[in-house]
């Protein structure tokens, strides 16, 4: 599984605007339906753009003093889909481009993730490619 390697059409692209305006981090979480969580240091309009099926506004939690916004329900040949949200603070607005395979490629270059975080980044990927197969898609 070591061969597997990062893929930098994957990588995240997010916008020095949505930096200042508060965009602190991204990250994927497992458990149950694959979801990304985008966090952020100030309440902001987020809209999860959608040219096939029309942008939906994504409603903003509060933990603590951040809060967050979710893309849920990722199928597993969605993985590699790139997804854009817009972030909006009433004067301006800026984008993060972001996927589940993001995620595995910030893992997989970063030089403090484990061997373990490696092999799961690694095998999100191949679990991407098998689905795309089994499904033909």
């Amino acid at each position: 599984m070591s061969a597997v390697e990062a893929d930098p059409a994957y990588n995240y692209i997010l916008e020095d605007e949505a930096k200042a305006m508060g965009v602190k981090s991204a990250a994927l979480i497992l458990e149950g339906d694959t979801q990304i969580r985008i966090t952020m240091s100030s309440l902001l309009t987020v809209t999860l753009k959608d040219a096939e099926n029309g942008d939906t506004v994504l409603v903003p939690e509060q933990s603590g003093d951040t809060w967050r916004v979710y893309v849920e329900d990722i199928s597993s040949t969605e993985l590699d889909k790139m997804y854009v949200l817009e972030f909006s603070d009433g004067t301006s607005s800026a984008t993060l481009t972001y996927s589940a395979l993001s995620w595995a490629n910030s893992q997989l270059s970063k030089s403090t993730s484990s061997d373990l975080t490696k092999d799961l980044a690694r095998a999100l990927y191949l679990y991407s490619e098998a689905a795309h197969v089994y499904f033909n898609k």
